[in-house]
Order: structure tokens, then C-alpha cells, then sequence
């Protein structure tokens, strides 16, 4: 059947299409019953949004949705408890499929929205000049007729319209008319793809708009744009991110707050938040684990295992290479453990801000394994202390192993925690009873050989690089989630890559594809990627910095990867700002720079529980670096940026001397470094042993093995051996009983000659022609008459016997 022309025809044509569009809409009745789902309050809350538009003529508006108004939205949905996963079929529906196989991907993901929200499934369509592509009679068959209410002589478009929003009256649907003002700055060869040239198109779209505006009153707005440019042929437009992007936004928030009203978060006690976050990560990893059975098996039939109280049974360790997925290994292993009724306690290092930190996961564990009121855990839990609660812990789950109940704890990615060297302590060497301990941790750093020597006979499970098979699970599911699909040629390119050996680099690719936007491309593109994670990482970090419109991308990312462990978000507020005016960054181009960067930062607990940024992945620092900050000139701009803001603009004294003398010594700026050590009133606060170790690396590198004529031992005249300024101007004992190099104090006891503080030969030219020696205080030259006094180092300063004590520093 081919369109009508005469405008008679048309006109009744449209009328037709319309009356029956009408009784389905008076006669409306759900295709599926919709039953809410019953695992809502254990699991996140499933948010579908059905993208629907034409799309050659879409491009632009598309971009702009998953790029940028879709992670802001799943950020929001996050913190809300909700998982939003927008569906977006520019591409996914594979080449060559038949009229049959397009309608029914189509008008199927639109029940699953509804399914999802039971009815009322979240829409999104944009309308503009074009009516889009309108079958046959003679391909849509009578059986998909009757199955979606096929209206023939509609376009896939408009019966999306209907399936999705019309024929159910949807509160939640969303409809966004294009203003068509762009047109007259549109290329005449672009013209085709975004206005019809078929006559009964321009009556149906014309009529369309015009019914929806009647029917959703309050749902339906219109924006406007403008043309830029043509890249590739494809339309780029700009004036987006104001009425279009942030009409997107507001309604969906509300829509969605609206359906799913915050009851029980509100009342929630922090411990409840950081456990139900812990929940999500769980869900939502441990559900994209394939090829992993063996591994499963092998960690459950540990779980199960009941050891004799009196031997003990030692954790397993899982051991990775970064990437491997060891993270979703752990969340599918709690979630087959929970399957089977068994007692689980699990955390997830790096999934919270609190995570991180080892004094959260034992806080956590002691309160799981407490059975009855415990007096020292009620005044523990008051004034936290660690090494109690580690004590403490120990003894839980002794008592615990006695009861004879079961319990499994699983710990992931100890590799991450940070408490200085304690932070592997709560570690049991033993358990008892039917407890069974489970922690995993990468191959890098030290963590490994740590445990290793903590439990020298705990079991080993390596993880081995997943088969095709797997990988090929892997792709799909993912690209199944947003009702895309690769054909069997871009998924064999894919799997057969030399990257996918790593999961990382899979789901990376996975994530880049998703957001390709040029269906023809796709192929090309997946032909394109770099096969090293590294090398991938650097591309999406390129991609990243071109795209983005706030010039912030770059920065966050060169300050990180600078920084000792990360920045707190209010730092990076200040440093992107104007710190000599006092003035943050605009929050709204932070946010956006901020969620650009999402899939490579993560939240860890910083000094007063305020969460600070790093990344989430030791492979992305090391590409920024690649990428960014290839020279140390590069790399020193960046340090003395992030050494001036703690030096002068840092509020907090802990922050300071946590990161300020790191900054100062990586610029090559030793000699502020010094002053600071030694004049700063903060300085003090990092402690004697960091001071101590700090100026030992500025001194002289010179021995003095045999002392000769030439070297000379560092006095101070009987004038200022009680100088009240003392030699360090933060010294607390404010005499010559100072530490010549740290200013702690220098116990009698303690003054041996391998303590004495020394110059060599170079350092003390200047005084040994004049038969004299110089005060290290007043810097006169003293005779021997006048009885002056040696000067020593404490036991900290003094470890490398007769080494000169000069700093040499430069600007």
C-alpha cells in the first residue's frame, strides 16, 4: 500500500488513523498485568526511559540526552536509591532486520518501561519536521496488528507515541516540539534528513503535534536551537543544554519523585544509608558476572564448610590483576550465598566514601557480630577508637564461633583501605565455628605479600582470564540492558580483541559503544579501539576533554593525579575557582565536569569524614599521566598549584601538612619546603618522626667517616644557649637542648658522640681559616674561650651517624 497523494485522500487517510487511534485510547487496557515488583525495598528501583524520536534529524538532541542530561539524572536517581537506565535506539537494532524485527524491538522496550513502572513507563519523544518512516500494509503482518493495535498508514514513531503515552493518558511522558526556526540556517544538502517532502507526512506530523497538545496540556513544550556546524554528516546544534536539557531534567525528577515518593530513606540512620549503598553495589555488579561458575563453586563450597572450633578455620583469598573483575566476582558470590539462606556479611571497599577508611568496615562488623547489649561496644561506638575496636573485633568473633550459628563475611578490595599499617589488623588469623571469612585484593602494592605472610596457610583463588564465551555474555548482557545489540561481526571484533583478556577494558569499550551515537559507525569504531587498557583509558580521557564545555575535565584530572591520595571535593571547589578572591567554582559547570568524570572517580573517606575524589582504578592515574602530564614541567605547574593552595589557602592544618610537604618536595622546591618545616606553626602537626624524615632528605648527602681537621661539629655560644627564640622558631623547649635539625627535645641521656651534629669538609670552609667557630644561632664567630656548646641530634635525626647536618635546599 503506498501513501496517498491527493489531498482528499489524505486528508481522509489521517482522519482514519486518528478515529481508530481514539478508540484504542477510550478502550485502553493494559497488554500485560503489572504486578509490583516485589523485591523493590532489598533492591534498587528500576527506572526505564524510552527514548523516542526520528533519527537522522535527532542527532544533536540525542548527544545531548546521554551525554549529558542522563548522567546528571542517574546521579540524581542514585542518591535517590533508584537505577536508571535510559533506552536509546539510535543504534542496537541490527543491520538488515526486517519490518517485523524493528517494530516489535521497539514497541517491546515500550511494555518493558511500563512493565518496569507497572503502567505507567517513563517517555521521552521529540518532534519536528519529519513524520518518519511509515510501513506497508503488507509488512506489518495481521499478527502484529492485533499484538501492538497496529494502526496502518502511522508511522513507527506515532505508534510509539501511542503505545508509550497516548493510548494510557501517561502522567509520565514527556513531548518536546522542536521550533523550526533552524531551517533557514540548515545546509541545503542536510535538508532531506530533517523536513518530509511527502505531502501526507507533513499532514500526519502537522495533526500529531496538534493532539498531543490537546491531550497533555501540562506535558508538552517547545524549544529552540540553532545550526553549527556539519561534522561528518552529521548536524551539530547549539542552545541545547538551556530549555531542551533542563525541561528533560526537572520534568523526569519530578515524574520520577512523584512514582516513587522517599519514605523510608528520610527516616534512615546513617548506618542504614552506608549499608544499603552496600546493598546496591552488590546488586548491581554481582548481576553482570559471567563465566565465573568454577570460581563461584569453589568460593561457596568454602562458605559452607564447618571447621572444628578448635583448630580454626583461615580466610580465603580471591587475588587479581587489576581489571580481571574481582569487585563483581565478590557481589555475585554474596549474592548465590544470600540465594541459599546463609548468613552473610559483606562490604565493599571504595563503594562509599566511609569505605575506604578500616575503621568503618570494623565498626560495621563489630555491630553485625553483636548479639546482645555490650556495654564497651555502647561507649565504643560514643568515642570511636580503633585499636579497642580491634581488640574488640577479635573477641566477637570468638563469641560469635561458640554460638555454633552460621556466618559468611566477605570483604573486597582490602587492597584499597587506608589506616596507615593498620590497616589489615582486624584480619582474623583464625575463625571458629561455622564463621568463614572472605577478603580480596589485587596483585599491586604490598597488600599482597602482607596477607600473604598473615596467612601463610589461607586458601588461594586466582583469577584466571575469562574464555570467549564469557566475554561474549559479558557484551550482550550489557548492551541487552539497553535493548542493543551488536551483529556477529562488530561482537567477534570485539570479544577477539587483545584488550578484552581484561574486564576493565570491556566494560569500558561497552560504555563507549553505548554512547556512540552513528549507527553506520559502529563497525569502524570498534575497529578503531586501542587494544590496551592504558591506551583505551587515554582515548576516553581525549574524548572527554574535547567534548567538554567547562574546561574543568582537564584540571580535575591533572589535580588528582598530582595529589598524594585524592582531593576533597571543597578543595577542588577553591582550586577551580579564584582562591585570591575567596571565591568557589560555579556549581553548575563543577556538577557537569563532575558527572563528565563519573565512571572514573570514586568517593573515599577523608580526615573528618568529608569524602575526597580519586580515581577509582590505579590504570586511569597512570594514563592521566601518560596523557596529560608527560613532562616534569607539566607535572611541577601542577604541583606548585596544588602546593600553593595548601600553603596559603587551606583552612585545614591536617590537610595541609598531609599534602603541602609532598607537593613542595615533588615541585623541587626544597627550599620553601625547609622554611616550612621549620618556621610554619602548623608544621608541628605532622609529627616528629614525618618532620624528622622530611629534613633528613634535604640534608647534605656527605659522611663524615673519619673526622678531620677539616670537618667541624655545630656549636652554639654561651650567649644563646638559652635563646628564648631557639634554634627553630616552632621549637618547644626553646634552648640549646633542641634537636639541631627537628627542634624536638635532646635527652642527656642521648648525647653521645654519634649524636653530635656535624658539617663536612665543603659546609664548614668558612670558618676554618679563621681558627673559629660560628654560632648556629646568632651566626658570630665565637672563640674557644668563651666556652661554646655542641649541638646533637635526637634519636630520630640521627639514625645515619656523622652525616652532615646542612640543608641544602634550592628555590
Amino acid at each position: 500500500m503506498s501513501l496517498p497523494t491527493d489531498g482528499t485522500e489524505i486528508r481522509e487517510c489521517v482522519i482514519k488513523c486518528w478515529e481508530q487511534i481514539e478508540k484504542q485510547r477510550q478502550e485502553h487496557k493494559p497488554k500485560t498485568t503489572y504486578k509490583k515488583n516485589e523485591e523493590t525495598n532489598q533492591n534498587p528501583q528500576v527506572i526505564c526511559i524510552f527514548v523516542s524520536s526520528t533519527f537522522r534529524d535527532f542527532h544533536a538532541e540525542r548527544e545531548v540526552l546521554v551525554k549529558k542530561v542522563f548522567p546528571e539524572l542517574r546521579e540524581w536517581c542514585t542518591q535517590h536509591h533508584l537505577q536508571l537506565i535510559e533506552c536509546d535506539l539510535r543504534w542496537g537494532v541490527p543491520r538488515d532486520s526486517t519490518t517485523k524485527t524493528t517494530i516489535c524491538t521497539c514497541l517491546d522496550e515500550i511494555q518493558r518501561c511500563h512493565k518496569e513502572a507497572e503502567g505507567e513507563g517513563f517517555f521521552l519523544n521529540m518532534l519536528s519536521e519529519r513524520y518518519g518512516w511509515v510501513p506497508n500494509k503488507e509488512a506489518v503482518s495481521d499478527d502484529l496488528t492485533k499484538q501492538y493495535d497496529w494502526v496502518h498508514g502511522t508511522s513507527v514513531t506515532h505508534m510509539e507515541i501511542v503505545q508509550g503515552a497516548y493510548a494510557s493518558n501517561n502522567p509520565n511522558s514527556l513531548f518536546l516540539i522542536r521550533d523550526p526556526s533552524f531551517l533557514k540556517d540548515l545546509p541545503s544538502d542536510q535538508r532531506a534528513g530533517f523536513v518530509d517532502d511527502s505531502e501526507y507526512c507533513k499532514v500526519q506530523i502537522k495533526e500529531l503535534k496538534k493532539q498531543l497538545r490537546e491531550a497533555f496540556k501540562e506535558q508538552v513544550f517547545d524549544y529552540s536551537c540553532k545550526v553549527d556546524s556539519v561534522e561528518n554528516g552529521k548536524v551539530k546544534m547549539v542552545g541545547l543544554e538551556d530549555d531542551f536539557a533542563k525541561t528533560v531534567l526537572d520534568f523526569f525528577k519530578s515524574a520520577i519523585a512523584r512514582k516513587y515518593p522517599e519514605k523510608e530513606v528520610k527516616n534512615q540512620t546513617p548506618e542504614e544509608i552506608e549499608t544499603q549503598q552496600h546493598q546496591i553495589f552488590m546488586e548491581q555488579r554481582g548481576a553482570m558476572v559471567f563465566g565465573r561458575s568454577k570460581e563461584i563453586q569453589k568460593m561457596l563450597t568454602f562458605a559452607k564448610l564447618s571447621k572444628d572450633s578448635k583448630e580454626g578455620s583461615s580466610p580465603m583469598l580471591v587475588v587479581a590483576d587489576p581489571g580481571q573483575g574481582k569487585s563483581a566476582l565478590m557481589a555475585k558470590c554474596v549474592r548465590e550465598s544470600k540465594q541459599k539462606g546463609m548468613n552473610v556479611f559483606y562490604h565493599f571497599v571504595g563503594c562509599t566514601a566511609q569505605s575506604t577508611d578500616a575503621s568503618n568496615l570494623v565498626y560495621r562488623l563489630c555491630e553485625a557480630l553483636i548479639k546482645t547489649e555490650n556495654t564497651e561496644w555502647t561507649e565504643l561506638k560514643e568515642k570511636f577508637n580503633y585499636e579497642r575496636a580491634l581488640i574488640l573485633l577479635a573477641n566477637l568473633l570468638k563469641e560469635f564461633g561458640k554460638t555454633g550459628e552460621q556466618l559468611l563475611i566477605i570483604i573486597d578490595a582490602v587492597n584499597q583501605l587506608v589506616k596507615g599499617n593498620d590497616s589489615l589488623k582486624w584480619i582474623p588469623p583464625n575463625v571458629f565455628g561455622s564463621i568463614q571469612v572472605i577478603i580480596s585484593t589485587t596483585r599491586e602494592g604490598g597488600t599482597l605479600q602482607k596477607i600473604n605472610d598473615m596467612l601463610p596457610s589461607g586458601e588461594r583463588l586466582n583469577l584466571a582470564e575469562l574464555d570467549e564465551t564469557a566475554k561474549m555474555d559479558i557484551v550482550q548482557n550489557y548492551f541487552g540492558r539497553y535493548n542493543k545489540k551488536l551483529d556477529p561481526e562488530q561482537l567477534a571484533l570485539l570479544v577477539q580483541s587483545e584488550g578484552s583478556k581484561n574486564v576493565l577494558w570491556l566494560s569500558l569499550v561497552c560504555e563507549e559503544l553505548r554512547i556512540f551515537g552513528v549507527f553506520e559507525e559502529v563497525t569502524q569504531r570498534i575497529k578503531q579501539l586501542l587494544p590496551s587498557l592504558d591506551g583505551l583509558i587515554s582515548e576516553i580521557i581525549q574524548r572527554m576533554i574535547n567534548e567538554d564545555e567547562t574546561s574543568f575535565v582537564e584540571q580535575i584530572l591533572c589535580l588528582l593525579e598530582c595529589s598524594q591520595a585524592g582531593l576533597k571535593e571543597t578543595e577542588l571547589h577553591f582550586m577551580l575557582g579564584d582562591c585570591e578572591k575567596n571565591q568557589l567554582v560555579a556549581m553548575l559547570p563543577w556538577s557537569q565536569a563532575r558527572r563528565t568524570l563519573g565512571p572514573f572517580l570514586r568517593n573515599s573517606s577523608g580526615s573528618g569524614g568529608e569524602p575526597m575524589l580519586d580515581f577509582f582504578h590505579a590504570s586511569i592515574k597512570k594514563a592521566v599521566k601518560t596523557t596529560l602530564l608527560s613532562s616534569p614541567e607539566k607535572q611541577e605547574v601542577q604541583h606548585i598549584r596544588l602546593a600553593e593552595f595548601f600553603q596559603y589557602h587551606c583552612q585545614n592544618d591536617t590537610r595541609v601538612v598531609q599534602e603541602l610537604p609532598y607537593q613542595l618536595k615533588t615541585a623541587g622546591k626544597t627550599k620553601r619546603l625547609a622554611d616550612f618545616v621549620m618556621e610554619d606553626k602548623r608544621a608541628p602537626k605532622m609529627g616528629r618522626i614525618m618532620i624528622s624524615r622530611t629534613l633528613k632528605d634535604l640534608r647534605c648527602q656527605k659522611y663524615i667517616f673519619f673526622p678531620g681537621p677539616f670537618e667541624k661539629m655545630v656549636k652554639i655560644c654561651t650567649c644563646c644557649k638559652n635563646f628564648k627564640g631557639g634554634v627553630f622558631k616552632n621549637s618547644v623547649w626553646l634552648n640549646k637542648d633542641v634537636c639541631l635539625m627537628c627542634g624536638e627535645h635532646v635527652s642527656p641521656f642521648y648525647r653521645k658522640k654519634e649524636q653530635e651534629a656535624m658539617l663536612c669538609m665543603d659546609h664548614s670552609r668558612g670558618t676554618v681559616w679563621t681558627h673559629s667557630e660560628t654560632c648556629v644561632v646568632c651566626k658570630k664567630p665565637i672563640s674557644p674561650i668563651h666556652n661554646p656548646l655542641p649541638m646533637y641530634l635526637c634519636m630520630n635525626c640521627s639514625w645515619d651517624q656523622r652525616r652532615c647536618t646542612r640543608l641544602v635546599t634550592k628555590e
